[in-house]
């Protein structure tokens, strides 16, 4: 399984949504999405991050979309990194912080990319 890691507060429901539906999609559906709980929204914080840390857990990989800044994101791949579960960081080039550089197990520029290389931690 896979860890879909990316923005979610503060963006529009497609932002959050389109990329993670590709994503499920071109991996069979064996993802563990976060948002994909639909009571999510009504859950204490505490509740949200003991559910997302679990499913890093037991993941195989995480794919992590930095279009955007988020420090939900951020957290998740040093989490996944302190439990040596590779990182697959989709960001576009320029400045990045030395923080994503060393946490990612991989760096790619599009999402496309991003599933061509999580497949490799599904078999």
């Amino acid at each position: 399984m896979i860890y879909l890691a990316g923005p979610i507060s503060d963006c529009s429901g497609p932002e959050v949504m389109a990329w993670r539906q590709e994503a499920t999609q071109a991996l069979g559906g064996r993802v563990f999405d976060p948002i994909a709980d639909p009571l999510r929204a009504e859950a204490d914080p505490a509740s949200i991050i003991k559910e997302d840390l679990v499913m890093i857990r037991h993941s195989s990989a995480v794919l992590a979309n930095w279009w955007k800044e988020s420090a939900g994101t951020a957290m998740e791949i040093f989490y996944a990194r302190q439990l040596v579960i590779p990182v697959i960081l989709v960001i576009q080039p320029g400045r990045i912080s030395p923080w994503l550089v060393h946490h990612a197990s991989y760096r790619v520029e599009t999402l496309a990319e991003g599933i061509r290389r999580a497949r490799e931690y599904l078999a």
